[in-house]
């Protein structure tokens, strides 16, 4: 990847190394290369690895070197060091953490001629936010994407809007414009609503690494009647172009609102979630249930109503609950 060749640029170093990590998975990439087998060897001995402990326990995001833990002749005495480290010609370490959707990621980069400098760990760390923000950006834009795929041109999915750096709407999707519309009041033609542009002008107008870590991680986010819409900036300074990811969470649909559509409590649980775009074996691991189960709740569901697509009974869904709340 092309940040692995830029920080080797950066940090002179022998090797770097991303890696993520969760309760059943693990995965890296390493720039040279490590086989499979060395790989594992370093999960077999993560539980040594001083770093790793640290940043588990404190949450922190700031760069650390394994010398911040232990003495030379300490880490070279563990089997960390001797099974994989030694054997990849490494010594010394310095990385940052961070947590994406219940998953650790971690970037590492290694040298065995000298330990790294402050200097390093000062410019490790203004790394960290840039990869932090185009991780979570990422991981979000993937989300939205894959809601979007299952529930069809349903409104309520969420959508993109594309604005320039006068914040001049580029491009707006219609799932976009419906969300903006009913949360903020206003339609939306070449320009943002007052509230939501002046919170997009602040940071376009103020692209300093604490605040686009802050926003990366932490969306704006506005509470509905009946769901709650989440806006993200991902920004673009380079071609002065950014995006925004809307995505709409639907609370769970009342069965008093269906009821008199010949809807089961079943059927209704099972709207719900596809109304938040779960596939059908999401939503079988969700209800305890068999996916073809799911698959006969769904036929049942758009036979009901009337519709073709899944899609479409979420629409339904949506603005029978709006009218029932009304």
């Amino acid at each position: 990847m092309e940040f692995l060749r830029i920080a080797q640029r950066l940090l002179d170093c022998e090797q770097l190394a991303y890696n993520e990590f969760s309760p059943d998975h693990f995965s890296s990439i390493h720039d040279p290369f490590i086989d499979t087998e060395l790989s594992e060897v370093f999960v077999a001995h993560i539980n040594q690895h001083p770093s790793i402990d640290y940043v588990k326990r404190t949450k922190t995001t700031k760069a650390v070197k394994i010398s911040d833990f232990l003495t030379s002749h300490e880490w070279q005495r563990t089997d960390l060091y001797n099974e994989f480290f030694r054997k990849i010609q490494i010594r010394h370490q310095i990385a940052f953490m961070f947590s994406v959707m219940n998953i650790e990621i971690g970037f590492a980069a290694n040298r065995e001629r000298r330990d790294f400098s402050e200097s390093d760990r000062f410019l490790l760390s203004m790394l960290a936010v840039h990869l932090s923000q185009a991780v979570h950006n990422t991981r979000a834009f993937e989300k939205v994407q894959a809601r979007l795929h299952q529930v069809g041109d349903s409104a309520g999915a969420g959508g993109t809007i594309v604005i320039d750096s006068e914040g001049v709407i580029v491009f707006c999707s219609n799932n976009a414009a419906s969300c903006i519309s009913r949360f903020f009041g206003s339609t939306v033609t070449s320009r943002l609503p007052d509230d939501l542009h002046r919170w997009v002008r602040g940071l376009i107008d103020n692209p300093t690494s604490g605040s686009l870590t802050h926003h990366a991680l932490h969306p704006l986010s506005i509470e509905g009647e009946n769901s709650k819409l989440t806006i993200r900036f991902m920004p673009n300074h380079l071609l002065n172009e950014h995006t925004l990811v809307i995505e709409e969470e639907m609370r769970a649909l009342p069965f008093s609102a269906f009821e008199k559509f010949g809807l089961t409590h079943r059927e209704v649980e099972v709207l719900n979630w596809v109304t938040q775009g779960k596939t059908n074996p999401e939503i079988a691991i969700i209800l305890g249930i068999s996916v073809k189960t799911v698959g006969h709740h769904v036929e049942h569901i758009m036979s009901k109503l009337g519709v073709e697509r899944r899609g479409g009974a979420a629409l339904w869904a949506q603005q029978t609950l709006r009218s029932f709340r009304s």
